[in-house]
Order: C-alpha cells, then sequence, then structure tokens
C-alpha cells in the first residue's frame, strides 16, 4: 500500500511512522493536548470526557501544525484508542505518559530541589511541544533559555518541530516571545555538499510548506567537489570505483575497500546495515541516518538509501518538482529577469550562476544522463505522499554529515532512478560511471577524491573515534550502530581488550532487541514501512494469534533470545564485565550463575542494586532463604520481611533478628530493643510472634522474637496465645496446676520480671491461682534476683505450685 491510500476494503492504509508522529507530537505531545489533560484533571473527568477533551483539542489544531485533514484525523484518532488500550493491556507507558505525569506532579507539589537559573538545549527539534513547556516550567527565568536546533534535521521518530511552535510555549506561560537569532554560515560543509543540500530543503519547503522553518540557506565558507551519483549495479564494481586511482593495489586486488576513521558509511535501517557485506561492515563505521545525526565526517557513502526507502513511487514526485522548477526558470528567463534566474537553490548556496542554463543542454546532449529510461513524473498529493517529508529531511540529513565528500550509491536503477534524475540534471552532483570496466576521467577514489584528507588513519584517531562511540551508545535510542562501529574502530587501533569491550555490548544490545521483539504487539518488530492490503502493520498491530503455531512460533524466538543473552553473558566474562555478564545470564534465565556473580559483585563493590538482583534470581530458583539474607544484609529490609512473612520463613528470622540486636540495636532491660530497629522489622517480629504462639513453636524462639518489641506488646501476645492454649481464659489447665502446663505463664512472668515489673508478674500468678509462685516473684524482687527454678516454670513447661 502507499502511505495514505487504499486498502482492499476501503479503509486507508497509513505508514506507521506517520501516524506515530501524529500521536507522539500532536495527540500527546501538543502544548493544547497537556492543557486538555490538566482541565480534564481540574474538573475530575471521566476517562471518556478526558479522551473527548483530548480529541476536540487535536481536531483543533490548525493545518499549519497538522497537515493532515480532518478526515484522516478522524482515522488517526481511531488507530490512537487502538494503541492506547494495547499499551494498557500489556502495562506499557511511552514518553507522552511520562511527561504528563511530571506535569501533574509539577503543578501539585511545585519546583523543589536544586534551583534551575539557566537551560541550554541543543537538538531542540528532536523534543515535542509538551517536552519542552515541561522544560521551560522548570527554569526559574524561562526568559534565560538558549534553544539551539535545525527543523531540516527533524528526524526523530514521532516528532514534528518547527522553531515557529515556540511562540505558543511562550504566550501559554504569558511571557513574551524571543526573537530568534539564525545562524547563516555552515562552518562544517563546502559550498558543494550545501548547494545540493538547499536543493532538498528547498524541496520540503515546496511541498510540505509548513514542515520547517523557512529561512535563508546555508552559506558555505570555501568551495568544494560536488557529490558523485555512483552508477554501478553491483559491489564489485563499487569497490573499483572508491578505490580510484588506487585501483591496482593490493586492496583492489583481494576486493576490499580500505576507509578511515573520518569516513562513514551511512544506511536507511539496521536490517540495511545487517545486509552489507562483512568486509565492509569489518572495515569501515556503518551507521544509520539518524545514528549519525550530529557527527561529523571527512568523507560520506550513502548506500542504498532509495531501495531500502519506504517511500517508492513517491520519488517521482522529486522528478516533477525538478521539471516545474526548470519550467518557472525558463519563463522567468524568457521575461529577461537574471535575478529570478539565479533563484535556484544551487545557485543560493553559492554554485555559479548560468548552471541552469548549462544543465539543460548537458541533460539534451545526454552527457549527464543517469537512465536510458525517461523518468515519469508523478503530481504530488500532501496527504497520500506524506512520507516524502521525514525522507527528504532525512537525505538532508545524510548529506550535511560530510565535511569533504559525498558519494551516493544505490544498486536498484528503478528505485534511484527519479532522484539521481534531478541530481544530475541539476547540476548538483557529478555522475561516475564505469565503462567496460575502465573507470571514467574524474572517478573520486577513496583515498585520493578532491580535497580529501585520504582515508588512512592513524591508532590514535581509531581509538578516539571508537571511544565516543562506545561512551555515547547507551544514550542512544538503538545503541547496535555505536556499537559495532565501536568493534570496527578498536580493531582498526589495535586495542584488543577495548574491542572484547565493544564485542561483548555489541552481543548484549542484539540480545535486547531479540527480547524486545518478542515483546511486542505481534510478537515482532513494528515496521516502518506501509500496511498492505488487508494485513496490519507491525507498529500499530494487535497482540499474536493464540494459535498453537503462533505459540510455538513465540516460544522458540524466546528460546532464541535466551540463547542470544547466554553468548552475550560469555563475551562479558571475556572482556571482564562481570556486573552485564550477570546480567545475561539472568535474562537468558541462568539463574544460579547469575545470582553467584551479582552476589560476588555485589559484596565486591557495594552496589545494593547487584545485591537486589542476586535476590531475586535466588527467588526465582526457590532459594528463599539466601534470597532473604541478601535483602537483609544489603538494608533491604523490607523487602526482606514481606518475603519472611510471604514464605514463613520464621527461624530464619529469628536468627537475623538476633544479629541486628547483638550487633547494633541499643535497647535497655526495661523496653526491649523495639525502639532502634525500623517499623518493618518490629512488623516482622509481631508476625513471627504471632505464628509462634499460634503454632506452639519452640518457646526459645518465640521469646527472641518477643524480646525486640515492647513490653506491653509482648505481654498482650503471650496473654493471647495463653488464653486460646488454655482454653479456659486466664487459668490453669484442667489438671489444676499439677500436670503440664500448656499456656505461656512462664513466659509472661520472664517477660515482667525482666522489665523489673515484678508486681505485674505476680499478679499475673494470682490470677492463675498460683500465689505460691507469686511470692517468689515478689522475693525476687525485695532480693534482685529472679524466682528460683523451684517457684517458678521454666519456658518449656513444669510443675504447678
Amino acid at each position: 500500500g502507499k502511505a495514505l491510500g487504499e486498502r482492499g476494503g476501503g479503509a486507508p492504509s497509513f505508514d506507521p511512522a506517520l501516524v506515530w508522529t501524529e500521536i507522539k507530537s500532536y495527540i500527546k505531545g501538543s502544548v493544547e493536548a497537556l492543557a486538555a489533560h490538566t482541565d480534564a484533571d481540574d474538573a475530575g473527568d471521566s476517562l471518556a470526557g478526558r479522551q473527548k477533551r483530548l480529541r476536540e483539542a487535536y481536531l483543533a489544531l490548525g493545518r499549519k501544525r497538522v497537515s493532515m485533514s480532518a478526515g484522516v484525523r478522524d482515522e488517526v484518532w481511531r488507530l490512537f484508542l487502538a494503541y492506547q488500550r494495547t499499551k494498557r493491556e500489556l502495562g506499557f507507558w511511552d514518553e507522552g505518559d511520562l511527561v504528563l505525569n511530571l506535569w501533574r506532579r509539577l503543578r501539585k507539589h511545585g519546583p523543589s530541589g536544586v534551583l534551575v537559573h539557566h537551560a541550554f538545549v541543543d537538538e531542540v527539534q528532536d523534543f515535542t511541544q509538551a517536552e519542552l513547556f515541561l522544560l521551560l516550567s522548570l527554569v526559574r527565568d524561562p526568559d534565560q533559555c538558549f534553544l539551539a536546533g535545525d527543523t531540516a534535521q527533524t528526524i526523530a521518530r514521532g516528532v514534528g518541530f518547527r522553531f515557529t511552535d515556540i511562540k505558543d510555549l511562550f504566550h501559554g506561560m504569558g511571557r513574551p516571545v524571543p526573537e530568534p537569532y539564525t545562524l547563516v554560515h555552515n562552518y562544517r560543509s563546502h559550498r558543494g555538499v550545501l548547494s545540493l543540500a538547499a536543493a532538498v530543503v528547498d524541496v520540503i519547503y515546496t511541498y510540505f510548506p509548513g514542515a520547517i522553518d523557512r529561512l535563508e540557506p546555508d552559506q558555505g565558507l570555501f568551495h568544494g567537489p560536488k557529490p558523485k551519483l555512483l552508477l554501478v549495479d553491483s559491489e564489485a564494481s563499487l569497490t573499483m570505483l572508491l578505490l580510484g586511482h588506487q585501483r591496482q593495489g593490493e586492496a583492489a586486488l583481494q576486493g576490499s575497500i580500505e576507509f578511515g576513521a573520518q569516513q562513514v558509511i551511512l544506511v536507511r535501517s539496521d536490517a540495511a546495515r545487517a545486509s552489507l557485506p562483512r568486509h565492509i561492515t569489518e572495515s569501515a563505521i556503518v551507521l544509520t541516518v539518524f545514528e549519525a545525526k550530529g557527527l561529523e565526517f571527512d568523507d560520506v557513502l550513502l548506500w542504498n538509501f532509495f531501495t531500502d526507502s519506504p517511500a517508492n513511487e513517491e520519488w517521482r514526485c522529486v522528478y516533477s518538482y525538478w521539471t516545474h522548477k526548470q519550467a518557472e526558470d525558463a519563463e522567468a528567463s524568457s521575461g529577461a529577469s537574471a535575478s529570478a534566474a539565479g533563484g535556484a537553490a544551487a545557485n543560493s548556496a553559492g554554485s555559479p550562476s548560468g548552471d541552469v542554463a548549462k544543465v539543460s543542454f548537458e541533460s539534451m546532449a545526454g552527457t549527464q544522463a543517469v537512465s536510458k529510461k525517461a523518468v515519469r513524473a508523478l503530481d504530488f498529493d500532501a496527504e497520500k505522499h506524506k512520507v516524502l517529508e521525514s525522507e527528504l529531511k532525512a537525505l538532508y540529513c545524510a548529506l550535511t554529515r560530510a565535511r569533504v565528500n559525498v558519494w551516493v550509491v544505490d544498486f536498484d536503477p528503478n528505485r534511484r532512478r527519479a532522484v539521481y534524475s534531478w541530481f544530475a540534471e541539476s547540476g548538483l552532483c557529478d555522475v561516475v560511471r564505469e565503462s567496460g570496466g575502465v573507470l571514467d576521467a574524474g572517478g573520486p577514489g577513496l583515498a585520493g577524491g578532491e580535497g580529501s584528507q585520504g582515508a588512512r588513519s592513524t591508532p590514535a584517531e581509531w581509538l578516539a573515534r571508537g571511544a565516543y562511540f562506545l561512551r555515547e551508545a547507551e544514550r542512544q535510542e538503538s545503541s547496535r550502530g555505536f556499537y559495532e562501529s565501536a568493534v570496527t574502530c578498536f580493531k582498526q587501533a589495535g586495542e584488543p581488550r577495548l574491542e572484547k569491550v565493544a564485542r561483548a555490548r555489541l552481543a548484549k544490545a542484539n540480545a535486547k532487541g531479540l527480547a524486545a521483539d518478542v515483546a511486542s504487539p505481534g510478537g515482532g518488530a513494528p515496521s516502518s514501512s506501509s500496511s498492505s492490503g488487508g494485513g496490519g502493520g507491525g507498529g500499530l498491530g494487535q497482540a499474536g494469534g493464540s494459535s498453537a503455531a503462533d505459540k510455538r512460533g513465540e516460544r522458540a524466538r524466546r528460546a532464541e533470545a535466551a540463547e542470544a543473552f547466554l553468548e552475550a553473558a560469555v563475551l562479558c566474562l571475556e572482556a571482564k564485565l562481570g556486573r552485564e555478564a550477570a546480567f545475561c545470564l539472568m535474562q537468558g534465565k541462568d539463574y544460579e550463575r547469575a545470582a553467584v556473580l551479582y552476589n560476588s559483585e555485589g559484596s565486591r563493590s557495594g552496589s545494593r542494586d547487584c545485591m537486589r538482583r542476586a535476590a531475586k534470581c535466588f527467588t526465582k530458583l526457590r532459594r528463599f532463604d539466601d534470597s532473604i539474607e541478601v535483602l537483609w544484609r544489603a538494608g533491604f529490609t523490607r523487602e526482606a520481611v514481606a518475603q519472611i512473612t510471604r514464605e514463613r520463613r520464621f527461624a530464619l528470622a529469628a536468627r537475623l533478628l538476633d544479629e541486628r540486636t547483638k550487633g547494633g540495636a541499643k535497647g535497655g532491660a526495661k523496653g526491649g530493643a523495639g525502639a532502634a530497629l525500623p517499623e518493618e522489622v518490629l512488623a516482622m517480629a509481631r508476625a513471627a510472634a504471632r505464628d509462634a504462639v499460634a503454632t506452639g513453636a519452640d518457646r526459645t524462639r518465640l521469646l527472641e522474637f518477643l524480646a525486640v518489641l515492647p513490653v506491653a506488646e509482648q505481654v498482650a501476645l503471650l496473654q493471647s496465645g495463653h488464653a486460646r492454649r488454655t482454653g479456659a481464659g486466664n487459668t490453669l489447665d484442667d489438671s489444676g496446676g499439677g500436670g503440664e502446663q500448656s499456656g505461656y505463664l512462664g513466659e509472661i512472668i520472664a517477660v515482667l520480671t525482666r522489665a523489673g515489673r515484678h508486681a505485674e508478674a505476680a499478679l499475673a500468678c494470682c490470677a492463675e491461682g498460683d500465689y505460691l509462685l507469686a511470692a517468689g516473684v515478689l522475693r525476687a524482687q525485695a532480693g534482685s534476683e529472679a524466682p528460683s527454678s523451684d517457684d517458678a516454670p521454666s519456658s518449656a513447661g513444669g510443675e504447678g505450685g
């Protein structure tokens, strides 16, 4: 299906990425959405009332903000409700939920903690309006914020951003809107690259006028080589082209290409990177366009961008733009308006005047033709071809990563034809082809291209680049690309230890990706392409079916993910990454080894998080005593107490309590140690004592539990147990005092006399009719000694008086 085409049943078919942008940036991520939630909170609305407010806010957004029509928005809203329902069923939350939660807490409690006086935000185009509003609300003076970004690089998934939308933020805060400043000089790329980038931006202006801010084109400070279109149909031909004048060297004979630390291959997706030949991925830095945003390299090789693009026929609209541009320029030329003819994107970025006429002649002569087949133009439709917006921004971002050379290679003649023809006919790019196996004049040469600083890099350069990738990997939405590049860099730098670290973390990231695919709705990764026919796309699909085949497939995928984690654990151990190895063992369900490793790491480093994870592994193994001990010793008393109570491990609790009271509790003889212990420990002792009283457990252990409680509680628990066990209120058993005593009178007397409350102890004896014992208790008080063993019953039961 197309981006916004029609399915067989008449229902619209959407590109999941576009729907996600509507949800993240507008339905949940706009200032209006925050205001709708705020009004719903204040009014105490039900879920239905809240959704009604949110829908009205979304539909009320102007076409300059949201280009989709009202009818399409209704269908997107239906998909949003399905998304919310699936998210609730899975127990998931997203960034929009996080921002809303923080906003509610900020409204309720106000800013606290460290005061924020200034905020500096780079890559501001990657933030939603709601995220920026929350950030500005935390700054003491929003006028002291500095926001920098480039809306032409808005390629973050789900974010639609323009600087003009910031006005709404300041209006919503009741503050004057600051004047923006634009930076007109580009200090990274030269005019050859910027001319092409400016042409791409001009297409965005033309087809999607509300998508980015309209600014003057970047001005390069110096001239440089034009980007080059490599007309090859095989990787072998590409190798010859890239080697240039070194094609007779050893690398050419081996069929390999030597890349440097200042060069990068940019691909469209993780799947595209996985399809690259191994000899390339092992010798070159390979990143997706999204991963490369914010980075810069001397040379960029854009690999199969159009073949792997979710747009297909839509690229013919770009060629239509070019033909219309030619017609407009021709009409302007016929009016003898030279200044109008100079308005082409290439000229505005610093290209020599007269390029348009020259390009037309070259095109007519066929010297720049990239295909024998003519390109069929396609009239642009803002809704059907919406996918082009994100693709053009991604193309702009990819081109502007280069300081010196840009090479564009695409092996599918049909997918590349429209854009290649535009680039070539406009004179913005040079065409490089191989004729009969002999390189045409002007071939780039990877190590000797015009203006290039050379491919060979020193070990120090490789090491520095690899250290950057390793350090920044975990901050990326997907870390795999950075880890792969780190492996390549450390290998080239001759750093085997760091290479092992990078390989281990790459294996861990790959395993996490497999596990995430299993957990996602439908049991697979969300699709980035349009859904087609009657089948739903992966991004907003429903959960996988419940058939036997589906369940078998899910079990197989889970087993595959577990095996991947175990393999990653081995690599982590080899790289001496103990904590990460333990994580992988735990995810791979090898809880025995994971528990041992976590416990060892926690003991060595003092990490409470490691100890908690060790306890979790022991719990999985049903080794509850080990789990409780680890939690208790790590200071997670509440969790330890909960597990003791749940699993009835009161014998262990007695030992732990004894260690605690001997080791640090400072309770006097009159009050026990209760005041020195946390409430959760007292609660555990209370529960354990009740259990011991009810079950008639070892009375010595019972006294250990009671010892940490206040005296009044000890007596009350013993009296209630005594009443239940004797079965006749506060009296002795039916033996009349001459047989074995089954109650807790002896324990009551011991508790009271230890606390110096001899009179109460004597009264308890009298209540039981044991006056001789009462006299012994009072004698002991007078002589500052406890009753003799002949007078008082033992805790295990003794003779009556």
